[in-house]
């Protein structure tokens, strides 16, 4: 890893000609007359800022974050990842930024209460109850595509739920 406290305070962004991007995040261009500041967006979902640039005629966005890690400290070994040190998705200092394992982003997330799985995670699509149902009507011979089918998920997360790989904490509860 490069040593960022001894570069400049603004880098050219690797594969982005005319674009600089400084240890605080922020996007330049020098396409234009007076160099300028770009704009950020949020991404909605994600809550990651990110934002468009303007290569070789195309339009291409990236987050902030990955730009900085890619600018400052060059391309990411595999399995490693960018972890914001303090939660906040929008802080894109250099100084809040470190290189980890996906593991180690993992146990950080835990750790700041960010991670959320099923059904207090957005992306879930069933509820505890459904996944305590799914087990009992496949335990009653129901099959595992027609479980899919009323419950809108994939044959191989109704496999998981059922084999105990998904929504571990089923235990928990009761049907009955």
């Amino acid at each position: 890893m490069n040593d960022v406290s001894l570069m400049p305070f603004e880098i050219p962004i690797k594969g982005a000609p005319d674009y600089y991007i400084n240890k605080n995040g922020e996007v330049f261009s020098s396409k234009y007359k007076n160099r300028r500041r770009l704009k950020t967006s949020i991404n909605p979902v994600c809550g990651y800022e990110y934002i468009s640039l303007r290569i070789n005629g195309k339009t291409h966005q990236s987050t902030v974050h990955r730009l900085m890690a890619l600018s400052f400290y060059g391309e990411l070994p595999e399995g490693m990842t960018i972890n914001h040190i303090d939660f906040n998705k929008t802080n894109n200092k250099i100084s809040n930024l470190e290189i980890i394992t996906m593991y180690d982003n993992m146990q950080h997330a835990k750790v700041g209460r960010r991670f959320r799985s099923g059904e207090k995670s957005p992306f879930s699509k069933i509820t505890g109850l459904d996944v305590l149902n799914i087990v009992k009507l496949h335990s009653c011979g129901m099959k595992g595509c027609v479980l899919s089918n009323i419950y809108g998920i994939s044959e191989s997360m109704v496999s998981k739920i059922i084999r105990g790989k998904k929504w571990l904490y089923r235990q928990e509860f009761t049907v009955d």
